[in-house]
């Protein structure tokens, strides 16, 4: 695992910090933050924070949240 503070939220960001950190096709777990949306090479599941849900069956980033 790796964590980096990274100011900057925008889509390209965070995209191109995935795509430099992750192995491509492995399953990434994000909530609905409009910037993770369209995530191409992975296996993208979230869950929706906007709606209050916390849990989508196995996803939730709860742990890291309180990292």
């Amino acid at each position: 695992m790796k964590v980096k503070v990274i100011d900057n939220t925008k889509k390209t960001t965070l995209h191109n910090f995935i795509h430099e950190n992750v192995e491509e096709c492995s399953k990434v777990y994000t909530d609905d933050f409009k910037s993770y949306q369209n995530l191409e090479g992975f296996e993208h599941e979230f869950v929706r924070h906007s709606v209050g849900e916390h849990v989508q069956e196995m996803a939730h980033i709860n742990g890291f949240e309180s990292f």
